[in-house]
């Protein structure tokens, strides 16, 4: 059972995962922007 006080954690937890996903995709997007736009652009035509 949960104590009253307890009651915002999860949330706090939730944001917590989503900041660190946002940054992991952050830089995965950073890195690999070129390599993407090139391959779009190939594939486009």
């Amino acid at each position: 059972m949960r104590r009253p006080d307890q009651k915002g954690e999860g949330f706090i937890e939730l944001a917590l995962v989503l900041v660190l996903v946002a940054v992991v995709l952050i830089v995965i997007l950073a890195l690999l922007g070129p390599e993407i736009t090139t391959w779009i652009n190939n594939l486009l035509g």
